[in-house]
């Protein structure tokens, strides 16, 4: 059966994602107007679809906890070539209590689809941030829908970093501006981002970089410093250790082979990344480790019957390489090879046939 994992155990006012054993795609809670689609678990391990109703609004994948006001402008909203202009929707939320201004705003591009609709985003109710798809009499092209047959206006304003881009410094030039606009850091923490609000006029907006601003743009999350940790000294099958990567928390445990035998895995660190060795256990595995026991032998050494060595770390059954038996002993403590004088077969030396005749 597959198994289903919910990375927020349906829980609206947070992004969750769920996997499914066997199936690449990740499926991430994403919200449609003052909805939100909830993706979780069934108890059969199968996905489920929810469409829930945010009392307060969905944004970024998740409904909102607290009431807000929301201010939603449109560059070319209530015009009567709306359709005829690329335009950019800007959402605003503020905490209602206390105004505070909750976050950086929210940017939605008009763009073209399969160069025939418009996803045109507009202010909708309750001064949502919506989309809503046009069909172009003309065709779509440049974020607009064409004025006439082939004929599209040419846009005045470009933005050498492709529009709101926080991570790359870009410059922009269009018909409202005197002279070429650079994206700038306000201070350490925030930058200026310039962009073009339709195909003809230019803005900015002030974004909070995580990383900090450097150069006129939002710096790079530093990368991960990979370390890796064993609480038992490495490796070690006499002691229970947990074993932690980048990846995670990895604990030596005990492991039931096919055969109905116990083995232990053993975590360590190769560098930096956890990795696993597993022994037979002798006399079964309690809590990560091999119970610990004496040897024995069941053939005692001899070399014509087959027989199995069991000690705390390993099980080890005598076996045939060609005409030599390797004998698994308890003393010497591994075993030792043998020159069968008439063959091996099956893990034991062969008997030597009598010569005696019937007369």
């Amino acid at each position: 059966p597959s198994v289903c994992t919910d990375s927020d155990g349906i829980d609206y006012y947070s992004v969750g994602t769920v996997k499914i054993s066997g199936n690449s795609t990740v499926f991430t809670d994403y919200c449609i107007g003052l909805h939100l689609i909830e993706y979780s678990c069934s108890a059969q391990g199968s996905l489920v679809t929810t469409n829930y109703g945010c009392h307060n609004g969905c944004l970024n994948s998740q409904c909102l906890t607290q009431e807000v006001t929301k201010k939603c402008s449109d560059s070319d909203n209530n015009t009567a070539n709306s359709y005829n202009v690329g335009g950019l929707n800007r959402l605003e939320i503020y905490e209602k209590a206390t105004n505070k201004y909750l976050m950086s705003p929210v940017i939605n591009q008009d763009f073209c689809v399969d160069g025939t609709w418009l996803n045109e985003s507009i202010c909708g109710q309750n001064n949502w941030a919506l989309t809503t798809l046009y069909a172009c009499p003309y065709g779509c092209q440049q974020n607009a829908c064409l004025v006439g047959p082939g004929n599209v206006s040419q846009p005045t304003c470009t933005d050498s970093d492709g529009g709101v881009n926080y991570n790359v410094k870009g410059s922009l030039k269009a018909a409202n501006t005197a002279v070429e606009k650079i994206d700038f850091c306000i201070d350490t923490r925030s930058i200026g981002e310039y962009y073009c609000e339709n195909n003809y006029n230019g803005t900015w907006l002030r974004y909070d970089c995580p990383n900090g601003c450097e150069n006129g743009a939002c710096k790079a999350a530093p990368a991960p410093v990979l370390t890796c940790t064993d609480t038992d000294g490495g490796f070690n099958f006499d002691v229970l250790g947990t074993t932690t990567d980048a990846s995670g928390n990895y604990t030596d445990t005990c492991v039931l082979n096919a055969n109905g035998t116990y083995s232990s895995n053993e975590y360590y660190c190769n560098g930096n990344i956890a990795i696993s060795t597993g022994v037979k256990c002798g006399f079964g595995c309690q809590n990560g480790l091999c119970i610990p026991g004496n040897c024995t032998d069941s053939d005692n050494g001899n070399y014509y019957v087959k027989g199995t060595k069991l000690s705390t770390r390993s099980v080890d059954t005598d076996a045939c390489y060609g005409n030599y038996l390797y004998e698994y002993s308890c003393d010497p403590p591994y075993g030792n090879s043998y020159q069968c004088p008439n063959g091996c077969q099956d893990g034991a030396c062969k008997a030597a046939q009598s010569n005696s005749t019937i007369s």
